[in-house]
């Protein structure tokens, strides 16, 4: 499965944004970036799974736009934590990243009502993933989503 080349278009100029990236440290970040994406945030792993995050934009905060999570098994590629490139604070929005010590990622997505605030979805989705022995294929196995509502006690 080919990895996905970033999204072209407008970027944002603000030179502070391309600050925030950081330098490939592995041969999976060198993938990742030889299709265009920036760098950003920390790696997620653990049993021979790497998670890295890939943004091809920024918002007026240099909050990630049009970015994805690449998910590697032994340093194959193996999909991406979603269907398309996100925004950050938008539906959808991936949040949070777990490798589990069975080689599972768990993944925590933003879910926005219409009338929610920016700052707060009412709901969050996980799903669960597993990777394919060979070639290593990632998949979801379960979802669920729960309100936020009832995990702040409001």
């Amino acid at each position: 499965m080919p990895i996905p080349s970033a999204p072209q278009g407008q970027k944002n100029p603000d030179p502070r944004c391309r600050e925030l990236t950081r330098e490939p440290a592995s041969e999976v970040d060198q993938q990742v970036r030889a299709h265009g994406w920036d760098l950003v945030g920390p790696m997620s792993e653990g049993e021979q799974i790497r998670v890295l995050v890939g943004t091809s934009d920024y918002d007026g905060m240099c909050r990630p736009r049009q970015y994805q999570e690449f998910v590697f098994a032994r340093g194959v590629f193996a999909g991406t934590l979603s269907p398309h490139p996100m925004d950050s604070r938008t539906d959808g929005a991936l949040n949070r990243v777990t490798v589990s010590t069975d080689g599972r990622v768990q993944a925590e997505y933003s879910r926005y009502g219409a009338t929610d605030p920016l700052c707060c979805p009412s709901r969050i989705t996980t799903v669960v993933f597993e990777i394919g022995k060979d070639p290593p294929v990632l998949r979801p196995v379960s979802a669920s989503t729960v309100s936020t509502r009832s995990m702040t006690g409001k």
